[in-house]
């Protein structure tokens, strides 16, 4: 538990920064995230091409 805890301090950490502007940190959660997306997408009955777009719309 305390090492899940652990992750979303950093994750803030993460989001705070991209709040300021650090156009790296933005990138680096656009790149953690943008699979899970997709895969979600695919799971809830999106086509490939459809939850490609979706994925790339959001990000």
């Amino acid at each position: 538990m305390e090492e899940c805890a652990h992750g979303n301090d950093d994750e803030q950490r993460w989001i705070s920064r991209v709040l300021e502007g650090h156009k790296e940190e933005y990138t680096f959660l656009v790149n953690k995230y943008k699979n899970k997306i997709y895969g979600l997408l695919r799971g809830m009955g999106a086509d490939q091409q459809d939850a490609q777009d979706l994925t790339q719309t959001r990000w």
